[in-house]
């Protein structure tokens, strides 16, 4: 299975708003289950998950 990520950016972790930010994965027909972990940060505080597909 193969993923292109596209849109990626550095995340600003010094201001003191949520952050929001879009991951594209692009994987074969058919591909089986894949999971997508992220971060989002605010301030020092960070939010983490994971996306499956």
């Amino acid at each position: 299975m193969f993923f292109s990520f596209h849109n990626a950016q550095r995340v600003d972790t010094t201001s003191s708003e949520w952050k929001q930010f879009k991951i594209e994965a692009v994987a074969p027909e058919g591909a089986e289950v894949a999971r997508l972990s992220f971060r989002v940060y605010k301030g020092n505080d960070a939010a983490e998950g994971v996306v499956s597909i």
